[in-house]
Parts: C-alpha cells; structure tokens; sequence
C-alpha cells in the first residue's frame, strides 16, 4: 500500500482519506480531518505516526459511537498525548506487548450487543529510552504520569504508581549495573501505559514486569507481589483473593511465574489489580486448570468458553504465541474473575471474522455478529491485522476483546529493525 495514503473502511461507509476525506456520514470530515488539516508537528515522525495510526485510531473511535464532541476530546488526547510518546516512524524500539513488537496495541471491547469500548496500550518512547539514562524506560513513563496528573483527567490518581514502582522499579544507578550485569543486548521497558476510552472519559492503566526487579533483588517475583500487596491492604483489600492465585500458580505454572501485573490509575479502594499469567501449554485441560484455579473455583459457565475454544480450532494447533490469561482481583472480593487471551494472530483475517461472527451469534448478539465482517474493511488487507480474542465469563455477562495491528499501512512482513535507541 501506497504510504502516502491511508484509506480505512468501516460499517456502510466511504473512507476516511490522510486528508480528511471521506463518504462516512456516521463519522463525518469533522473529527481527524480537523486536526489534520491544521495540526503542528514537532517532528516528522510525529506527524507520520498522526496520518498512519491516528487515522486509524479515529475509525476505532467512530465504532463507539461517541458523539461529535466525545470524539474530539478523544482525538485531541490521542493527538496532544499519545502521538508524541510513540517515537520514530516506522517504529524501531522492540516491545513485548503485542505480536508485532510494536510500542503500541489497539482494541476493541464488547460488553454486549451494544457499541464497544476503543484502548490504546503504548510502552512510551523518549530520547532517553534505552540509553544509560533510562534503560528500562521507568523515567520516561514517570514524565508521562506526571504530565497526565497535570492534566485534570477525571478520576485519575497516582498513589498507585507512586506504590508499585517502588516496590518493583530500580534506581538510575541499579537500572545501568543491571542492564551490564545481565548481558541483555537490549533491555524491555519495565512498565508501560493503557489507556480506555469511554464517552469521552480517559480511563488509564499500569503495567509492571516482574523480572527486572527479581534479578536485581534476588527475591522470587511472587514474594516481591505478595510483599507490595500487603502495604497497601488498608486500600486495595485484595489480599486473600491475590494469595490464591499465587498459590494456584506455584502449584500448576511453577515454571513461569507471574511475568506481570497491572491495575487502574484511580483511588486506590476503586482499582482493579490483575495478575497475569502464561504457558506454552496450548490444550483445554489446561485452560480448564486456569479458569478453575486448578479446580478449587467453580467457573461460571465454563461450557461456554469451550465452544469458543472449539469455535477457535484450538486442538488443531498451535498458535506461536504463549497461553496468556489474567485474574482479575477488585477491592474486597475474595475469589477473581479469569479472563483468556487467545492468539489469533497466526490466523488471516477472513478466518477470524468468520470465528467471531459464529462466536456473536452463539452469545445473541445477532446485529453485532453481521456487522462484525464488514467493520474490519477500514483494517488494512494483511494476514495479521487480528492479533488476540480475549474473553471473560462472569455472573455479570461475557466481556469480549479483539486486539489489532497498530499501523494502518504495515504491510504483512513488517518487522522491527535491527537497530536501537
């Protein structure tokens, strides 16, 4: 595709053009065409990074169905926040949260059969990532927390940050005797952002990997969790809940200990804490141990998620991605609620529409399922532009996610270069 153009598609629509453009009367020119039409870079990168994932990034907003006014707020955070934190253009920094080794995912959100939630995740990049004054890239995401707190956002809180990166993030001297003592050619940022979008809202996330602190501390990452959980009991109250799945994991996943971890940027008594967890053991046996918590939790409606295993083809392969799944941990609640993610990215697109429409349908959710093809036409044509389906089963209803491509005109060998901050 042309790099100089950007063409997206979505429902009933025309396209959305890199200069504004488009037939879609449901998004109309008002919202990236604006912006494009009148914005300011501070590098070309920037403005590169607006007319390739900022124009895609749009079209996911539109599918909310926001209003003119709440997707222009969302832009506007996307365009003065998010595109000056993702650095060059075309990405050069490897990170480890999607298949693609990008510094940035995007998602969707089902909750039901009403319009989805967007996300953006992004391992901010800043001329000092990488290098000896920030090899793990902790600086340049506190910078990136400190403007956001600046900002007024609603609901937005840092004790939590302020918390886990103590307990996990090394000092600037111990970040560089670690990055020569490990013999890492090049180090992974130790935390990254995330950001959910809702009606006009910004919704923000944390994530902090465990093995940098582990190695430099000497201590076994699940003590250095239960550790840091026990200092904020009096708030987050999620201990019980966090010892029973540490338990369920020295037991059963022994040799992958939790890689991960992650909870909301709000007041500490209202933040989710999650725990992740993965194997490279791809069988329902083993998604039935995890949903379980190897059999002491009765899942609720584990039948359901097996037909969407089977939906998947699972047992017929093996993706070339780890098992990963999450347990998610709310204030005050004992037992967690499980989520999957299952790797889609080895599948083309066609394959995958076909599985989620089958997979809407078997939940009821008829206009979403036949929708469903037709709104990936904004996506690029490559083999990869779906990257993971993770789903969770709950009392309260199922929770669907579809995790993309971050860039609307990567081609389908796109790969990272062998060259570094």
């Amino acid at each position: 595709m042309d790099r100089n153009s950007f063409t997206a598609y979505g429902p009933a629509t025309g396209a959305i053009t890199e200069s504004g453009e488009q037939e879609n009367d449901h998004t109309k020119p008002h919202t990236w065409k604006t912006f494009a039409k009148y914005a300011c870079f501070e590098s070309e990168a920037e403005r590169q990074w607006w007319n390739d994932s900022g124009a895609l990034i749009a079209r996911f907003l539109s599918l909310t169905n926001g209003d003119i006014d709440q997707q222009y707020q969302c832009l506007l955070f996307v365009r003065q926040v998010l595109i000056p934190a993702l650095g060059p253009y075309p990405p050069v920094r490897r990170c480890c949260i999607n298949t693609t080794e990008i510094g940035m995912e995007l998602s969707l959100n089902f909750q039901g059969p009403g319009e989805p939630v967007f996300r953006v995740s992004i391992d901010p990049v800043s001329r000092m990532t990488g290098t000896p004054m920030d090899p793990l890239n902790i600086n340049t995401v506190n910078n990136m927390i400190t403007r956001l707190a600046s900002m007024g956002i609603k609901g937005f809180d840092r004790t939590l940050h302020h918390h886990f990166t103590r307990e996990f993030c090394m000092s600037e001297q111990s970040m560089q005797s670690y990055q020569r003592d490990s013999g890492e050619a090049i180090a992974w940022s130790q935390t990254i952002l995330a950001f959910d979008f809702k009606g006009g809202d910004v919704v923000t996330k944390q994530y902090i990997w465990t093995r940098h602190a582990a190695r430099a501390s000497g201590l076994h990452p699940h003590s250095l969790i239960r550790r840091a959980i026990s200092r904020v009991e009096n708030q987050m109250h999620c201990s019980a809940a966090v010892e029973l799945v540490l338990e369920y994991m020295e037991t059963f996943n022994a040799d992958i200990p939790v890689p991960f971890f992650s909870w909301d940027l709000v007041d500490p008594t209202q933040s989710r804490f999650k725990i992740y967890g993965i194997s490279w053991q791809w069988s329902w046996a083993k998604a039935e141990e995890v949903c379980t918590l190897g059999g002491k939790l009765n899942h609720h409606d584990i039948d359901l998620l097996k037909k969407l295993w089977h939906i998947l083809k699972l047992d017929e392969f093996t993706p070339t991605m780890g098992f990963t799944w999450n347990y998610e941990i709310r204030p005050g609640q004992p037992k967690p609620e499980v989520r999957l993610y299952l790797a889609i990215c080895d599948r083309s697109d066609e394959e995958v529409a076909q599985a989620v429409v089958q997979w809407f349908e078997l939940l009821g959710w008829h206009e979403r399922a036949q929708s469903y093809p037709e709104t990936l036409r904004y996506l690029h044509k490559t083999k990869s532009a779906h990257t993971w389906l993770s789903v969770t089963v709950s009392e309260k209803g199922v929770y669907t996610s579809l995790y993309y491509h971050p860039l609307g005109n990567g081609s389908d060998d796109f790969k990272i270069r062998e060259n570094w901050f």
